[in-house]
C-alpha cells in the first residue's frame, strides 16, 4: 500500500477521532449544565416549599391559639357572668330574707311586748280598784253602761298604745282619770236621787 493512501486512512480516523472527542465533550457538558440546572431548580423550590409550610404552619398556629384565646375569653366571661349573676341572686334572697325575718321578728316581739304590758296593766289597774272597792272614792260606777264600759276600755288601750310601753305611774294617773270621771257621774246621779226624794 502506498504512503499516500495510508496518510489519508490516518487523516480521516484522526479527524473522525476528533469529531467524536467533540461529541462527547459536548454531550458531557450538556448532561453537567443539565444536572446542575437541575439540581438548582429543585433545591429552589424545596426551599420555596419549606418557606411556605414552615409559614403556613405560623399561620395556622397563630390561627388556632387566637381562636384558642378567644375561646378562653368567652368561656371565661360566661362563666364569670353566670357565677356573678348566680352569688349575686343568693346574696339578694339571703340578704333579704334575713331583712325581713328580722324586722318581721322585731315588729313581732315589739307588739306582743306591748300588748302583754296592756293586757298586764289593765288587768292590774281593774284588780287594783276591785281590791280597793272599800274606798268611796276608788268605787266604780255600777250604772254605767256597756257601751260606756267599752269605751272607756278602748280609750285606755289607745293611750297605752300611743304612748308604747306605759311607766307604772302613767298607768296608775290614767286609771284615777278614768275613776275620778265616774266618780263625778254617780256623785252627779246621786244629788239627782236626793232632789227627787224632796
Amino acid at each position: 500500500m502506498s504512503l499516500l493512501l495510508l496518510a489519508s486512512i490516518n487523516r480521516q480516523k484522526r479527524e473522525q477521532l476528533k469529531k467524536d472527542l467533540l461529541v462527547q465533550s459536548e454531550t458531557t457538558e450538556n448532561e453537567q449544565i443539565d444536572t446542575t440546572i437541575d439540581n438548582t431548580v429543585v433545591n429552589q423550590t424545596d426551599v420555596d416549599v419549606d418557606t411556605v409550610v414552615n409559614q403556613t404552619d405560623v399561620d395556622v398556629d397563630t390561627v388556632v391559639n387566637q381562636t384558642d384565646v378567644d375561646v378562653d375569653t368567652t368561656v371565661n366571661d360566661t362563666v364569670n357572668a353566670v357565677v356573678d349573676t348566680t352569688v349575686n341572686a343568693a346574696i339578694d334572697t339571703t340578704v333579704n330574707a334575713v331583712v325581713d325575718d328580722t324586722v318581721n321578728a322585731v315588729v313581732d316581739t315589739t307588739v306582743n311586748a306591748v300588748n302583754t304590758v296592756n293586757t298586764v296593766n289593765t288587768v292590774n289597774a281593774v284588780n287594783a280598784v276591785n281590791e280597793d272597792s272599800s274606798n268611796p272614792s276608788l268605787l266604780i260606777d255600777e250604772e254605767a253602761t256597756s257601751s260606756e264600759a267599752e269605751e272607756e276600755v278602748s280609750t285606755t288601750s289607745n293611750t297605752l298604745n300611743n304612748s308604747n310601753i306605759p311607766s307604772d305611774e302613767q298607768v296608775e294617773n290614767l286609771v284615777k282619770s278614768v275613776l275620778n270621771k265616774k266618780n263625778k257621774k254617780k256623785k252627779k246621779h246621786n244629788k239627782n236621787k236626793h232632789h227627787k226624794s224632796n
